[in-house]
């Protein structure tokens, strides 16, 4: 009965100590050459690792001694382990979401973990070897996630493509004008700008929150009722194809090309690659087709260069051919007229930022080109609401305002922010973990960040572990203002009110919860 006990606490530790790879591993799409990159560990898992060796060494040892010391004292380390990855996994800034998947994924790793220990419980004679195989499956736990994941890929691809081909055949009796936004940034930004615009004169769908994966495109059209006129589908893209695959389901006729920039270079190897697969999508738009870009971007423009069908740019130089002119930027939103698509239209927006004028005037474009009249564009424009965590203003009861722009992590998103912060009065506090995803140019664009902050801000909060590098580039501009250093992003939140005043403005930059 007791050795009962003990192998169920066996198993709950081997599951808890496997839980933060399998988020790990659901975060980048399940994906089985990605899961083998991420099984070498940092500092901070070997540590873990090894006290979790020293743990099971004692366990093993304690299988010589008595039962009347051995089993309370092995039940105690072994719920030390639980507590531990308990905590651990607590602290997690995202959690493992129960998705179809996900929920198959985790039951078969439960099946696997408990089967393997009724093996050891009815093969292995000696408790001295049954404890060492025991320890051996919690210590490599994530390992065993690693292996269920992708003995589970074949069965998850061929399902994938069920829910694709059965998409296809749904979108084949919509008759709607089709609509693919792409690009390093500012994707979701774009998609509810369009659909506030083709509102005034169609019924639009698109594709909810930031679904822009195929599977997330296939929830999407899951949801759609079949008398829409118009669909407008975000494309994200971790890896060349992914952009295709997306257009293989959508088959868009009209697109907008955002910018080319070094979000997810850790996942592609080179910028080169980033823009082959932005490109994919103006390979997809048939002849008849028409398609924006973004003048103010140096891919973008290169892209343009080398798209031979019907196009526009635009940006706020008066060399493209739609414009922003007149443009006046403050903390309420901006002002400005768009020259290019007929009448000027003259435009108000709560929206903050150049690069939300950038984002109005490809919207807008489209809109005018799919019969949209200049009123209601500029009607539509004076209604766009700020999406959350993307440059939202916050206002709290202390007197203290905030910009939350925590969703974004890209470079280029990072100084628009920057930008944005810039038009603020009063002290200027700027709150980051840095840039992410950026591979071999972490360092210097971290440092190339720490710059731009030190032209901007007051006091800078650094927390994690760009923080040094973000350090190394306000130092070398002779930064006079304070800084704070945090390693946890729990620790530096519960500093704030010690740091903050009223009248002070607060950017929450780059992926911060």
């Amino acid at each position: 009965m007791i050795e009962s006990v003990v192998s169920v606490v066996f198993v709950v530790a081997t599951i808890l100590a496997g839980a933060e790879m399998l988020t790990k591993i659901q975060l980048n799409g399940y994906r089985k050459g990605k899961s083998l990159h991420i099984i070498p560990y940092s500092l901070k898992d070997v540590i873990e690792a090894l006290a979790l060796v020293i743990i099971g060494i004692a366990i093993v040892m304690l299988t010589f001694m008595s039962l009347a010391v051995m089993y309370p004292v092995t039940l105690f380390l072994l719920l030390s382990i639980i507590a531990y990855k308990v905590i651990c996994y607590a602290k997690m800034r995202t959690r493992f979401k129960f998705t179809h998947r996900g929920f198959r994924v985790y039951i078969s790793l439960i099946t696997l973990i408990a089967l393997l220990h009724i093996t050891m419980l009815v093969l292995v004679d000696t408790l001295w070897a049954l404890r060492i195989l025991q320890v051996s499956t919690v210590i490599f736990a994530p390992v065993i996630v690693v292996i269920v994941n992708a003995a589970l890929m074949p069965f998850e691809l061929l399902n994938n493509e069920k829910y694709i081909k059965r998409t296809k055949i749904k979108l084949s009796g919509i008759k709607a004008v089709r609509i693919g936004i792409t690009g390093s940034y500012g994707k979701t930004s774009c998609k509810n700008i369009l659909a506030t615009m083709l509102s005034k004169k169609y019924k639009v769908f698109s594709t909810p929150e930031n679904y822009n994966t195929p599977m997330g495109m296939c929830l999407s059209v899951k949801k759609m009722t079949g008398d829409e006129e118009v669909i407008i589908a975000e494309m994200g893209a971790r890896r060349q194809g992914d952009v295709k695959k997306l257009c293989d389901i959508m088959r868009p006729e009209y697109a907008i090309i955002t910018g080319v920039g070094c979000q997810h270079l850790s996942e592609f190897g080179n910028i080169d690659k980033i823009y082959n697969t932005k490109r994919e999508l103006t390979e997809a738009i048939p002849t008849t087709g028409f398609v924006v870009f973004n003048g103010d971007d140096e891919g973008a423009t290169r892209m343009c260069s080398n798209f031979y069908g019907a196009k526009s740019i635009v940006g706020t130089s008066t060399m493209l051919d739609v414009y922003a002119r007149n443009l006046k930027l403050s903390t309420a939103g901006s002002t400005f007229e768009i020259i290019g698509l007929g009448d000027k239209i003259a435009a108000n927006t709560k929206l903050l930022g150049r690069h939300n004028v950038v984002n109005i005037l490809m919207c807008a474009t489209i809109a005018k080109k799919l019969g949209v009249c200049e009123s209601d564009i500029a009607i539509a424009i004076s209604e766009i609401r700020p999406i959350a965590h993307r440059l939202e203003i916050l206002k709290n009861s202390k007197g203290i305002t905030v910009i939350d722009d925590s969703y974004n992590a890209n470079v280029v998103g990072a100084n628009f922010a920057l930008e944005t912060l810039r038009l603020f009065s009063g002290r200027r506090v700027v709150f980051t973990q840095g840039i992410i995803e950026m591979g071999k140019l972490t360092k210097s664009a971290n440092r190339k960040l720490g710059m731009h902050i030190a032209s901007v801000a007051d006091i800078v909060i650094l927390v994690g572990k760009n923080a040094s590098l973000m350090f190394d580039g306000l130092d070398e501009t002779g930064f006079t203002g304070k800084i704070y250093r945090y390693s946890a992003f729990k620790e530096a939140v519960e500093n704030l009110p010690n740091i903050l005043e009223q009248g002070d403005t607060l950017l929450i930059q780059n992926d911060l919860p």
